[in-house]
């Protein structure tokens, strides 16, 4: 029973009948039979002359019929013929065999032949084809019988075929076993492949969620980046980041991905409660094939939009749970054991992006809290003047730098700039920073000489003894006249850019960096800049590109600059994101911006603290502000003084200790200015004795009107003078 069941699916209906034959192998084997054909039939016509039927016109005829075998052998085997096509020429062969063999009265030489085309028709088509083409093979060798009568005929024609039977069964049966064989050898191979390919693709998904690269993205970017390639992997429309929440003992969705994804941010699953939950305390993975009908609490995450859920603990160190990785499906899907495997291999490497992640950012978290804590905590007020600084830690930014800025800000309206960068990275680096700073700060109180204050930090660098090297570059500006002077310890040159929009670097005041030699010979540079001009200081994480041209970097700002807004804050943004490469700069980046503001000639606005200080820098941004308008020397004198009483009446007076400021506001009326000063305190009864109160009085002889408003939040006092306006000032 089961050989005729085997010989019944030999000869069974397929849907892909020539499965596992070789076309190509085909086609040559039959072009080489008709080939062989030619040949033989070219040697049997010496052995037997073709010219018993039709006499002398047999020759033509047998060779036009041997010359055609030879022209088919070269076609077949050039041609794409499929099988239908070979089968059609097997027929073909046996037709002209026959007549060969009839021109030759049905001599035997020529049956010979018909064992070629009985492998052309058995051996390269299926069992279905190839049972059929035997009989026919019979019927033409046996055509001898109807025409000859010699000897022998009919015995040799029953011996030739019985053995075509036997060879033709024999060769159906061998050939049908290989092309089986070949075809379980290619399905085989064929699901191989597919498997190898699907392993390439799952591994390339691996060292995607592996890819170091990651580590240097934003912690919520770094999850949802995560989950995407996780669903390409495992090929699934839902998954989903739960974190370890210690201080609530719970896990909290940090990232989902799918349908109902907003549902799920933010969501919280006690330990040991739903899918999540049991897989946190349990540390080990979790399957549901059909949420609504399995006894486990379904997991919050999506509630009722999935049916199938696949979890595993995200371990660090194969022991510290730090969360779950969940994937859904919303049809049912059975999660092999490897799925498992591979969204177990998966959770670890992504619990190891996540534990990394999560250290550099408390690591710059912590870098950029302790820089910024060494700068400035804020940016002073400069009458005349607009500033802007920025900070931006590099790229890694796990660490602290060294980069510091400052502003010095003279009682006499000036203001000096700073700007430097200790070499290296580090506590170290940044203590180093913070001396520099704190020093500079103080000697540039003592002297407001640039060359000095560069001269003095040389000295004490070297006098700390700390084998490192610091660039700095630092300038005085005056508002008035928009004179600088400045000195640079190997910094690179400030930038101005000027109101017609044209951006220089300033020359001179250049000598070798602090620390590097234990002598002076620093020497300052000078420059007047118009009102509307910029002063851009910087660092070299800036412009600096690794394997280019400092001088590249440079040429790259300065034509930013031209194209930035004139802004000072809004100017820092734009520098910060189109200089550097790829708009994020390698090394920390400092950067510190002043505009010196066009005189308005209708007002003058001032807000100071309300310390003696601020008394001389009022002096000095009135005198600027009246000389522009075109006020004489000895009306904007007498002016200055009036104002200047009021406002230490305010200062005195009109606050207890602590901070708190005063405004000044100046009006042009043309022929008459108008000043208002104005505080926010209360005024202290006078002591007994004291012979102050005279300040009322002078202000009254310089003024023509002088009015006091006190109230219940500060007391304003209002002065008006006429003045002589110059030609000049007024055309």
């Amino acid at each position: 029973m089961p050989r005729l069941a085997a010989v019944g699916e030999l000869f069974a209906r397929r849907d892909q009948p020539y499965q596992g034959a070789d076309i190509e192998t085909a086609r040559k084997l039959v072009g080489m039979l008709w080939g062989l054909s030619a040949a033989l039939s070219a040697a049997f016509l010496a052995m037997a002359s073709p010219d018993i039927s039709l006499g002398d016109a047999g020759w033509p005829a047998a060779i036009l019929i041997v010359a055609l075998s030879a022209a088919g052998a070269r076609w077949v085997f050039d041609s794409d013929f499929g099988f239908g096509q070979l089968l059609m020429i097997s027929y073909l062969g046996l037709a002209q065999t026959a007549l060969l063999q009839w021109l030759a009265g049905g001599a035997a030489p020529y049956r010979a032949l018909f064992l070629l085309w009985l492998g052309s028709g058995v051996g390269v088509h299926n069992a279905r084809r190839g049972a059929l083409f035997i009989p026919v093979v019979v019927a033409f060798g046996s055509l001898p019988l109807l025409y000859s009568d010699a000897p022998h005929t009919g015995i040799g024609i029953a011996t030739d075929a019985m053995l075509w039977v036997a060879i033709g069964l024999a060769l159906l049966f061998l050939i049908e076993r290989v092309r089986t064989q070949r075809a379980q050898m290619m399905s085989i191979e064929r699901d191989a492949r597919e498997r190898a390919e699907e392993a390439v693709k799952k591994v390339r998904g691996l060292e995607a969620v592996a890819d170091a690269a990651l580590a240097h993205l934003p912690f919520d970017e770094l999850l949802s980046e995560l989950l995407a390639r996780v669903s390409h992997v495992l090929e699934v429309e839902r998954a989903a980041i739960l974190l370890h929440d210690e201080e609530r003992q719970c896990l909290t969705v940090n990232a989902a991905r799918g349908p109902g994804a907003e549902f799920a941010q933010s969501r919280r699953v006690p330990l040991g409660t739903g899918i999540a939950g049991r897989v946190a305390a349990e540390r080990q993975p979790v399957f549901v094939e059909d949420i609504g009908s399995d006894p486990l609490p379904a997991s919050v995450v999506w509630q009722d939009r999935v049916r199938s859920v696949l979890a595993v603990p995200l371990l660090v160190e194969g022991a510290r749970v730090i969360g779950v990785l969940q994937v859904g499906t919303s049809e049912d899907r059975s999660f092999s054991d490897n799925d498992a495997q591979l969204l177990q291999l998966a959770a670890d490497r992504l619990a190891v992006a996540i534990d990394r992640a999560r250290l550099n950012e408390q690591a710059h978290h912590i870098a950029a809290t302790l820089q910024r804590s060494l700068l400035p905590s804020r940016t002073p007020e400069v009458p005349g003047l607009e500033l802007a600084t920025r900070y931006q830690p590099g790229a890694d930014g796990t660490q602290v730098g060294g980069d510091l800025y400052d502003i010095v800000p003279y009682s006499d309206g000036r203001v000096g700039l700073a700007i430097g960068d200790v070499v290296g990275r580090g506590i170290e680096a940044a203590s180093l920073m913070g001396q520099i700073r704190n020093s500079l700060r103080a000697y540039a109180m003592e002297d407001d000489r640039p060359e000095q204050v560069v001269e003095r930090l040389n000295l004490l660098m070297h006098h700390w003894q700390q084998d490192r090297i610091a660039t700095l570059s630092y300038l005085v500006l005056d508002p008035c006249d928009g004179h600088i002077t400045f000195a640079t310890a190997g910094h690179l040159p400030p930038l101005v850019l000027g109101p017609d929009g044209s951006a220089t670097y300033l020359e001179g005041g250049e000598f070798v960096p602090l620390g590097v030699l234990p002598f002076g010979g620093y020497t300052a540079g000078e420059a007047v800049i118009k009102p509307g001009s910029t002063v851009l200081l910087y660092t070299d994480g800036l412009v600096e590109e690794r394997g280019m041209s400092i001088d590249d970097g440079l040429d790259r700002l300065r034509d930013a600059i031209q194209r930035a807004p004139a802004d000072p804050d809004a100017m820092c943004d734009y520098l910060l994101a189109e200089v550097p490469p790829n708009g994020a700069a390698g090394d920390d980046v400092a950067v510190l911006a002043t505009r010196l503001v066009p005189v308005d000639l209708t007002k003058l606005d001032l807000k100071l603290p309300a310390e003696p200080e601020s008394l001389a820098l009022m002096r000095r941004s009135l005198e600027r502000w009246l000389g522009s308008i075109g006020v004489p020397d000895e009306v904007a004198y007498e002016l200055k003084v009036a104002c200047g009483e009021a406002c230490m009446n305010a200062v005195e007076h009109a606050y207890p200790p602590g901070d708190s400021v005063f405004e000044v506001h100046a009006l042009n009326l043309g022929a008459n200015v108008e000043i208002v000063i104005r505080d926010f305190g209360f005024w202290r009864p006078p002591r007994a004795g004291s012979e102050r109160g005279r300040g009322l009085e002078l202000m009254k002889r310089l003024t023509d009107s002088m009015k006091v408003v006190p109230g219940s939040e500060g007391t304003t006092v209002h002065l008006l003078k006429s003045v002589r306006v110059r030609q000049e000032a007024a055309a």
